[in-house]
């Protein structure tokens, strides 16, 4: 059973609203979701999550979070059972910054985009936003695209690929606990691994035919140092973010990355523990 739960894609045949929450499952969610996120408040969240995924058991459920309907599951995805449980627990106050920061009709490219939770909270706080969102686990890349389909208000486009520092084949290591932890660097204990289509920043930016790029968020799993020194070295300075969201890796990186984009005249502005935002200085 915990085989399948970790290889099969999501149920993406029956209509939203299909596998509403009932019973003991809305009750746990509902005591989950309503939680403040203090000391007391994540030891008593820790506790009722784990009862919630044994009650659950690997079923899909429908529900509303960061502003749109979707379809999730408690099982083998960390950030798509935060966002389940309880979305105050997914980056909230990376979530929140970019709500004070972004302009009204932003472009804004989340990789590493898991099942779109970035993506879908910038287009509810700013419903004129472009969203790319990259993800390159097949099964996680399923359940985004169900999901943005449940929700066409937003102009989300999803993309199966992954962002490395050459165009063609790449090798993805997937990580059959944690699917968010799936990356083309880091080997996992499974040893499972495919190849899949592997693009440069500058590439997806040229296939879209961007002209400015306001905020990029990259949670790739170690590989942000390759992906961004391509990107650096080879693309004209317009398509340089604004903004850029990055997981802090540093154990991973071959380089330090903060520091790489001193050099472009990016400055740290905010460091959240696990992600740090750095600007670009005005008039750059």
């Amino acid at each position: 059973m915990v085989h399948d739960i970790q290889t099969q894609p999501v149920n993406t045949d029956a209509a939203w609203g299909s596998f509403a929450p009932k019973g003991m499952d809305r009750l746990l969610l509902d005591m989950t979701r309503n939680l403040p996120y203090n000391w007391l408040g994540k030891r008593v969240f820790y506790a009722l999550r784990r009862l919630g995924r044994m009650h659950l058991a690997g079923k899909p459920v429908d529900v509303t979070r960061l502003g749109a309907q979707l379809r999730l599951m408690a099982e083998r995805n960390v950030c798509e059972g935060r966002i389940l449980f309880n979305p105050d627990y997914f980056d909230a106050r990376e979530r929140r910054f970019l709500s004070e920061h972004l302009p009204e009709s932003p472009i804004f490219i989340d990789a590493g985009a898991n099942i779109g939770g970035y993506g879908f909270y910038v287009c509810h706080v700013r419903p004129r936003a472009q969203v790319i969102s990259i993800e390159a686990q097949e099964n996680t890349f399923k359940k985004l695209v169900f999901n943005v389909q449940q929700n066409p208000h937003m102009n989300i486009t999803p993309i199966n690929c992954a962002l490395a520092d050459t165009n063609g084949t790449v090798r993805l290591f997937i990580n059959d606990v944690n699917s968010g932890a799936t990356s083309i660097r880091v080997r996992n204990a499974s040893h499972t691994a495919v190849d899949i289509k592997g693009v440069t920043l500058l590439k997806l930016a040229q296939d879209f035919n961007l002209t400015r790029i306001d905020a990029i968020k990259l949670d790739i799993e170690g590989v942000e140092d390759i992906v961004l020194k391509s990107f650096f070295e080879t693309a004209p300075s317009h398509l340089f973010p604004r903004l850029i969201l990055i997981e802090h890796s540093i154990k991973r990186w071959t380089f330090d990355v903060v520091d790489f984009l001193k050099r472009f005249r990016y400055l740290p502005i905010r460091d959240f523990g696990g992600n740090v935002v750095l600007q670009r200085e005005p008039g750059a």
